[in-house]
């Protein structure tokens, strides 16, 4: 049977998990927007790449090569930091799941710690209320 002092306790954390749920939540959606920020910079530069190489003067031609491989060093670049954000994203979702599961967990052991509570309250009650007839009755019968 769970004591109050017990249920206290999976109450608070219950709390701590749900905070650290919110948290690694924010995270999560921190990095997934940095990612797709990144993403829609590398694609722009693309774009531009293809932009200045369609639309470049001849005169210009010259020093559009030199204007390329710096496009296409930043693009490899923010590649690299995408595909590290890819994998710190997958970590944080992991622990987004396991914090889900742990926060669950919790909040049904949590639940049966209430019910516990309550139905030996409802025992307890019911124990007195059936010494007090008991008592009653005896009265009655001097």
């Amino acid at each position: 049977m769970a004591s109050k002092r017990h249920l206290r306790a999976l109450e608070v954390l219950h709390q701590i998990k749900d905070h650290e749920l919110q948290d690694v939540s924010q995270s999560v959606r921190a990095l997934l927007t940095r990612q797709a920020s990144l993403e829609r910079e590398r694609e722009s530069l693309d774009a531009l790449a293809r932009q200045e190489a369609e639309n470049c003067p001849p005169e210009m031609r010259e020093y559009l090569v030199s204007y390329l491989q710096q496009l296409s060093k930043r693009q490899a670049e923010l590649s690299a930091l995408i595909d590290n954000m890819h994998a710190e994203a997958e970590t944080a979702q992991t622990q987004l799941s396991e914090a889900f599961v742990e926060s669950k967990t919790i909040a049904h052991l949590l639940d049966t710690a209430r019910a516990e509570l309550r139905d030996a309250l409802r025992a307890r009650e019911a124990a007195e209320a059936y010494e007090a007839a008991v008592r009653s009755v005896k009265t009655d019968r001097d």
